[in-house]
């Protein structure tokens, strides 16, 4: 990787973490136009989508690289990845080297969910060669930067939000034996959804029902005529993750019957359009990524990661039709003077998404080249 194209991609890296608007201007015109699709013979095809976090959303900046054979796969809108530069940087000078196809994508709107699914339903996977396996890689804000974390099987939940209104017939709160009352019932309903992971789901498989957020009445003294819920479903399988909505719905309509509510005042639970399934990387190629990446990195710098209840789009790609075998994994980014001070519980860790989130950016972007280099380089083998 050129030294060049390294401080280009650190001084992008460094923006991600919450830098001016002024640099984002910059940037997009700088990065956006890695946007690329490599073939070098009729061999196989790899798919590679990169993440780093806090992305930008121009979703009309394209630029093709083309090889000697001017046969160019695929051009989409973006979503920065900077360790992706590097990849592309590589295979792009090295074409006579490999054989088969590397499309590369970075897509927008990941943070809302809308982006992967918008791409395949606007046609992604007919106008590329049908992959063999889908790579993505993302960054971890509380591992060690130089290391790599893979999780086989489930490794990030399906995302469901969910709005929920109680109604009810307000009046004043001197006289509450006059009203029906939505935040009491509001009130029973938090508190009894929280039962459905406990004591709903089976206790070996994990989900959460998080209500982040409530908003009813305007005085002291006024009962409302109605209350607004928001709230994040998470969970890992299809059918547990159906389990959790229906029982929702369900609390919500008791809670209306308890409290004598005719039907046209009952609780209407709406499930938003912005669901995001979860990630499951393949074990079989979970654990061939692990072999190379020991090889490549040192068998110390590559661990098994833990599930968590986060969740990103890239799950989308892998459950197309016939399936996609697909592998999501976690490259280190915190220094190695801060994770020292972390283990020593002399210093917290700042989650992704944090602005103070400073990645130990050269060394994770080193990882981030070499670990998709070797895993790339190893299927088109």
């Amino acid at each position: 990787m050129s030294k060049k194209l390294q401080r280009l991609c650190w001084r992008g890296l460094l923006f991600c973490v919450g830098m001016s608007a002024f640099l984002f201007v910059m940037v997009t015109i700088a990065l956006g136009i890695f946007l690329v699709a490599l073939r070098a013979g009729p061999v196989s095809v790899n798919f590679a989508k990169g993440y780093i976090q806090e992305k930008l959303y121009n979703e009309n900046i394209a630029f093709t690289l083309q090889n000697k054979d001017n046969r160019i796969i695929f051009v989409i809108p973006y979503k920065n990845n900077f360790s992706l530069i590097g990849t592309t940087e590589y295979f792009s000078k090295n074409k006579d080297t490999w054989k088969g196809t590397i499309v590369f994508i970075l897509q927008p709107a990941e943070e809302i969910g809308f982006g992967a699914r918008q791409m395949i339903n606007a046609g992604l996977f007919k106008k590329i060669p049908y992959p063999d396996i889908n790579l993505a890689l993302h960054v971890s804000a509380q591992t060690q930067s130089g290391t790599v974390h893979i999780t086989p099987g489930f490794a990030m939940a399906n995302v469901d939000s969910v709005d929920v209104t109680f109604y009810g017939e307000g009046g004043h709160g001197a006289y509450p034996h006059l009203t029906k009352d939505p935040i009491v019932m509001s009130s029973q309903f938090i508190t009894t959804v929280q039962t459905i992971i406990s004591r709903n789901l089976s206790p070996i498989n994990a989900g959460v029902v998080t209500v982040g957020s409530i908003h009813g009445g305007t005085k002291h003294n006024i009962i409302p005529n109605h209350v607004d819920l928001q709230i994040t479903v998470r969970s890992y399988s299809d059918e547990d993750r159906e389990l959790i909505i229906s029982r929702i719905k369900k609390i919500a309509e008791s809670i209306a019957i308890q409290n004598d509510l005719p039907k046209n005042l009952y609780p209407i639970v709406k499930l938003r359009d912005e669901y995001t399934p979860a990630v499951f990387n393949n074990p079989d190629l979970a654990m061939r990524a692990k072999e190379i990446l020991s090889k490549e990195l040192g068998k110390d710098k590559v661990f098994d990661g833990p599930q968590v209840m986060g969740g990103e789009d890239f799950g989308q790609f892998g459950r197309v039709e016939p399936k996609i075998p697909s592998l999501l994994f976690w490259i280190g980014a915190v220094s190695q003077k801060d994770y020292k001070e972390f283990l020593n519980n002399s210093k917290k860790l700042p989650s992704l998404h944090s602005s103070k989130f400073l990645p130990d950016y050269e060394k994770t972007i080193d990882t981030g080249i070499s670990s998709s280099i070797a895993l790339i380089e190893a299927h088109l083998k």
